[in-house]
């Protein structure tokens, strides 16, 4: 079959699940409740960082969350009948820099570390969450080599709020998480540092990669 772009919102909520983060439950409350009337303004933006599935984010026309926005989330002031398909820049730049695809990586690699002691193991389970396949043995040889060589000045460092900053490179939105001791839209405790930050900045670059957004 052709192969075929994930949508939107599976993207982003194949992060979330990859990185143990998704929450299942319905949202108790909304951030539009949250802001009050009006359009939202620059200091109101809405919160790309909840946790709950993307069906219940909310869609304001003039405000669409980065995360769908870049992904060709329909326009919102219009009837589409068909979502269009594109590779575009901006998608690169949004999986590079963007906060909230850091801090899923930075999940994921705790996440990994608190279930797998060995390094070898942690690659091969890290390609099996986000590709659902084995890794290939030239994979294998590229990550080996990857972890071998990194170098990197920047730091992966949790945010008083939970998100998580990566030396130089930002993006929008403030990841708070989900899941225990959630408020009512979907906000929860702070993320714990990974103890190896390649591990990080590695899941990062799996998430990134055009055989996790495209279907085969």
């Amino acid at each position: 079959a052709n192969p075929r772009h994930l949508d939107a919102e599976s993207l982003r909520d194949s992060m979330l699940a990859i990185a143990g983060r998704l929450d299942f439950q319905r949202p108790l409350g909304s951030q539009i409740g949250e802001l009050g009337e009006g359009r939202p303004g620059s200091e109101s933006r809405l919160d790309d960082s909840v946790t709950y599935r993307s069906v219940y984010l909310p869609i304001v026309r003039d405000e669409i969350l980065d995360s769908l926005e870049v992904f060709d989330f329909p326009d919102a002031n219009q009837t589409s009948a068909q979502r269009q398909q594109s590779i575009v820049p901006t998608q690169a730049l949004y999986l590079m820099n963007n906060e909230f695809v850091t801090t899923q990586a930075m999940a994921m690699a705790t996440r990994l570390e608190s279930e797998f002691s060995s390094s070898a193991r942690q690659i091969e389970e890290a390609f099996l969450m986000v590709y659902g396949r084995p890794a290939t043995g030239s994979e294998l040889a590229a990550s080996e080599d990857f972890f071998a060589t990194f170098d990197w000045e920047g730091s992966l460092t949790p945010s008083a709020d939970g998100g998580a900053s990566s030396g130089g490179r930002k993006g929008k939105g403030k990841a708070k998480g989900g899941g225990k001791g959630r408020d009512g839209v979907g906000r929860a405790a702070p993320l714990a540092k990974p103890k190896n930050e390649a591990l990080a900045v590695f899941c990062q670059t799996l998430m990134a990669s055009a055989r996790f957004r495209i279907l085969n």
